[in-house]
């Protein structure tokens, strides 16, 4: 602790003489200083609004006169060119208003002057040419201080044109006189405190509140540069006559004078002053009795310090004392605290002594206990399952148990002795050497010694300098290690026995059943077939349908579960990615009384980066899940979304049901594979139990999460949470855009590569149907001669044929010195587990079909890959696409309602397309109905474009924004698509006639055989 000086008593006295009066010297100081500056700002405020005033009066002086001059402006006597009735007119009032009036021609000749007798016009005194009467002509004109030729007196005028029939004839002025303009400034001003100057639009004093005579004339440049252009402000500075000023000043609007009024800054600071000498004087007061006070208590103090000092120094005799009385309150306490001081330590003088023989007694006590647990600790260490050995900071061994000995296999000489503990260091320097350094304040290493166990030694360096080793046995670590390792590479081989038994079962149930749906495809769209037969093949279809759907679920697991799952990230629609959802759901609806509602956030983005593909999986899942399980009521699909702090977006999918719903203890499994609520489900509802698992799996793989709400009776609530980030608005290039997915596509020379009779009879039919020429051949070496042989376009590739299999015959054709390399080659097969999609990949094909084949899929794949024919076949394109399409829809929904279906669709069309036409007001609520209603079937019958526009015309109507513009717009794609509704209903007409059975094998339709060559 830092020694303090010792100082006199008056010293301190003094400080605290000053520190009373100081406080109250300070608050006298703050408040006249707050004071002087009140005072300060009121005369300027003062100043401030009096120059408001002071502006308004030369302001109302000028409006005035250009007021009087424009009342003159309109006199008949002017349109009539009776100069001498309008000098009488004007003379009385220029007297009244004391100024002179002038009229001059344009050609300078002076009119009227009222400050001279009327006469014959003469040369004006002035150029009328010179006054700017702002960008409509008929502003009126204030000059600056000018000097008359005649007189040489100063003047200031006024001036507006006479303007008859929109040309200007003459200039009127009124000249004012800076004597009348001062006098203006005094009558503004109460006398004695301020003063006011104007200045013209050159910085040049026109007027003065006093001295007018003296200074009018003369610039006043320092205001004038500090105000600028400016239309207000305040200015210190040096007036006209030398005297230092406070200034505000104004821009008059009408005239571009720069009035200021001023006041001297003497004045502003004689408030300060006299604060100062009353600040002066409250402290020398407060001065004299903050020095008597200090007197007075330091008499006080000095008595007090005495009697405690002679009972301070009695305090060493060891008997009590009593306590002294002083003047002071406070010293008495501390007289009676040295009393009951002294009465304390002849107490503890007496308990000292008890207490040492107390310490000695504990003293004994403790030495007994610290020689038991030294045996204790003692026995511990050698009784460890560890080895330790310790080091001091010199390394001599100061702690070894025997457990160390043995696995060390030192002798009692070495563990004991003197030489440091040699091996173990030799270890550890042997560590950090291969290891390159030490790392962190301990250190683990092994130790193999020859014949013996393994051994892992720690090292941590204590804080003497000195080092603990523990040594653990860790052999049979070890051998579980092992046993581990060997266990999991058992796992690995039986993960890829189950790949492979994927693999082999997927090829041997869909080899069937691509035969089986194929040919029932075929089966079903056939004229002749007769209902009974048609609800038959249905029934087959729909059965073969649920297998494949099951055998891709369990597929689609098993690349979840392998973590072989791509997520493939691309710019995509959110609203076409709804549209593709609503379509591919569209049969979960067909026979419930609802369809499904969409909701989407108006404020969310169009575009946006991400897997859309798996994105759609999941919400076909989710969404077929929901129609399943709802029998009345509703199924909506609503996406929501924020944007986050690192720009992304946090979407939000919900697909709420009025289904049967699940308990709380039947959620917590829901996203479980093959988990049914109840043994019941399945037999009633269908499906594998997988599509939920799969869809918990893809969402995370997107780093998204999945959840549940649901209730019993009530419906249940699915939704995942998806961070994307936007994409921007995609480019149009005509040049390089691609085709439309409805595009017809022409005939394609497609070789067909498969073993199997009844598939190469399916494939065949199939592409036949879709009008491509077809060529089968029946195993690799036939494949490989045939693209060196003949064009083709595309080749369907079956990937387990026997001989040379598809993806050997597939690196034989990539390998081939000729033009067939490069033909794209599509696997048709039902392996599509991820070990076999990177097979396909390296063996060089360009895609894959799964089996069993589907019409659809198979018109996608060729459209997609195919090059177009140099030589169409006689087949037309458009008509070819419309009989698939009418193909389809008589597959899809029977003859008779695709017939009823197409007739309202083309009646709404019509109506939709007079509110279009139609210039009179619309009724959005009706038009939002009408697109509303045209969404799902123009979806249903592929057009969608257009359910794109009915959904963008709905959104107009309901937010009354713009609705016009977006009907009037969508009419040229109303037109088309009527058209093509119309050719498409004659396509159906003719497919559903009655035909007579076909000749010969293959596919006849009834609209001309010759069409289907």
């Amino acid at each position: 602790m830092r020694a303090v000086r010792p100082r006199k008593l008056f010293a301190y006295l003094a400080v605290f003489a000053l520190a009373l009066a100081l406080p109250p010297i300070v608050l006298a100081a703050i408040a006249t200083t707050y004071f002087a500056k009140s005072e300060r700002t009121r005369l300027e405020t003062v100043v401030d609004k009096t120059n408001a005033d002071v502006t308004r009066a030369i302001e109302a002086r000028i409006g005035g006169v250009v007021a009087l001059l424009q009342a003159l402006s309109t006199s008949p006597h002017l349109t009539l060119g009776d100069f001498a009735a309008f000098d009488a007119q004007v003379r009385p009032t220029a007297a009244a208003q004391n100024v002179v009036i002038c009229l001059v021609s344009l050609d300078h000749l002076e009119m009227v002057d009222t400050s001279e007798p009327f006469g014959p016009p003469r040369a004006a005194s002035n150029d009328p040419n010179g006054a700017h009467f702002g960008p409509n002509g008929a502003t009126p004109y204030v000059s600056g201080l000018e000097t008359s030729p005649s007189g040489g007196a100063m003047r200031l005028r006024v001036v507006v044109p006479i303007i008859r029939d929109g040309e200007t004839l003459y200039h009127l002025s009124a000249q004012i006189s800076p004597r009348d303009l001062s006098q203006t400034l005094r009558e503004s001003l109460e006398p004695g405190l301020f003063h006011a100057i104007v200045l013209d639009r050159n910085g040049v004093i026109v007027g003065r509140s006093a001295d007018e005579d003296q200074f009018v004339g003369r610039p006043l440049t320092k205001l004038a540069e500090a105000a600028g252009a400016g239309k207000q402000g305040a200015w210190k500075g040096l007036n006209p006559s030398g005297v230092p000023v406070f200034a505000y000043w104004r821009r008059s609007p009408r005239s571009g004078w720069l009035v200021a009024t001023s006041v001297s800054q003497a004045a502003l600071r004689a408030p300060l002053y006299e604060s100062l000498l009353l600040l002066g004087g409250l402290a020398a007061a407060m001065a004299a009795v903050a020095g008597a006070l200090a007197f007075w208590v330091g008499r006080k103090v000095a008595r007090s310090h005495e009697a405690l000092g002679e009972l301070a120094a009695q305090l060493g005799s060891g008997r009590p004392l009593a306590p002294p009385t002083t003047p002071l309150v406070e010293a008495n306490m501390v007289g009676r605290a040295i009393a009951q001081a002294s009465q304390r330590l002849h107490d503890q003088a007496r308990l000292i002594l008890t207490a040492r023989d107390g310490l000695e007694r504990q003293i004994a006590e403790r030495t007994s206990e610290l020689a038991l647990k030294t045996t204790l600790l003692e026995s511990t260490l050698e009784n460890m399952d560890q080895g330790l050995v310790a080091l001091n900071g010199k390394g001599e061994v100061t702690v070894c148990n025997d457990h160390a000995r043995q696995l060390l296999r030192a002798s009692q000489a070495e563990a004991e002795g003197r030489q440091p503990g040699a091996e173990l260091r030799r270890l550890r320097d042997a560590h950090i050497a291969r290891e390159g350094a030490a790392v962190g304040p301990s250190m683990v290493f092994e130790h193999h010694p020859e014949g013996g166990a393994f051994l892992e030694i720690r090292s941590t360096p204590v804080i003497d300098g000195g080092e603990i080793f523990t040594i653990t046995d860790v052999s049979a670590a070890r051998r579980q290690a092992d046993e581990l390792r060997a266990a999991k590479e058992a796992a690995e081989r039986a993960s890829v026995a189950k790949s492979e038994l994927l693999a082999t079962m997927s090829h041997e149930i869909r080899t069937p059943l691509n035969s089986m749906l194929g040919s029932a495809d075929l089966l079903a769209v056939q004229p002749a077939i007769q209902p009974a037969q048609k609800r038959l093949v249905l029934r087959i279809i729909k059965a073969g349908t649920t297998l494949a759907t099951m055998m891709e679920d369990i597929l689609d697991l098993a690349k979840v579960e392998s973590g072989r799952v791509t997520i493939r990230t691309r710019r995509f629609e959110l609203s076409e990615l709804v549209h593709d959802v609503e379509v591919l759901t569209s049969a979960a609806f067909a026979k419930k009384d609802f369809r499904l509602q969409i909701v989407m956030d108006p404020d969310l983005p169009r575009f946006f980066e991400g897997d859309d593909n798996r994105l759609k999986q999941v919400l076909i899942n989710y969404v077929s899940n929901s129609a399943k399980f709802t029998f009345a009521g509703s199924v909506q699909l609503q996406i929501t979304g924020e944007r986050t702090e690192s720009g992304e977006w946090m979407l939000r999918f919900t697909v709420t049901d009025t289904g049967i719903g699940i308990t709380r203890e039947q959620q917590k499994n829901l996203f479980r594979r093959y988990f049914q609520a109840d043994a019941s489900i399945q037999p009633r509802f269908g499906g594998s139990g997988l599509g939920l698992a799969i869809s918990k799996r893809l969402v995370e793989a997107m780093d998204g999460e999945v959840g549940i709400e649901s209730e019993v009776g009530r419906g249940t609530t699915l939704y995942f949470t998806l961070a994307l980030r936007e994409a921007p608005e995609p480019g149009v290039d005509a040049g390089t855009s691609l085709p439309s997915p409805s595009s017809p596509t022409r005939s394609a020379r497609i070789l067909v590569a498969e073993d199997i009779a009844v598939n190469q009879e399916v494939a065949r039919e199939l592409l036949q149907c879709l009008g491509h020429q077809v060529t089968i051949v029946g195993s690799g070496e036939e494949a490989i001669a045939a693209v060196q042989e003949h064009a083709f376009d595309l080749v369907l590739m079956d990937i387990f044929m026997t001989g040379i299999d598809g993806l050997s015959t597939t690196r034989a054709i990539r390998n081939l010195e000729h033009p067939a390399r490069a033909l794209p080659i599509i696997a048709c097969t039902a392996n599509v587990l991820p070990t076999q999609i990177s097979e396909f990949q390296q063996a060089g094909l360009d895609g894959f079909v799964s089996k069993p084949l589907r019409l659809g899929e198979l018109y996608s794949v060729v459209d997609r890959f195919a090059a177009v024919s140099a030589e169409p076949v006689d087949i037309e394109p458009q008509r070819l696409a419309n009989r698939h399409e009418a193909e389809t829809l008589i597959r899809l929904i029977g003859p008779d309602r695709t017939i009823a279906a197409l007739e309202p669709f083309d009646d709404a069309l019509s109506q939709l397309l007079s509110r279009a036409s139609s210039g009179g007001a619309i009724q959005p609520a009706e038009v939002a109905q009408m697109a509303h209603s045209l969404i799902s079937t123009a979806s249903l019958f592929g057009m969608t474009e257009l359910a794109s526009a009915c959904r963008e015309i709905e959104v107009a109507c309901v937010a009354k924004t713009q609705a016009r513009q977006r009907i009037r717009q969508s009419k040229p794609l109303i037109v088309a698509s009527q058209r093509r509704l119309r050719i498409l209903r004659d396509h159906v007409t003719t497919l559903v006639r009655p035909s007579p059975p076909p000749s010969q094998g293959g596919v006849t339709w009834s609209s001309g055989a010759e069409e289907a060559s």
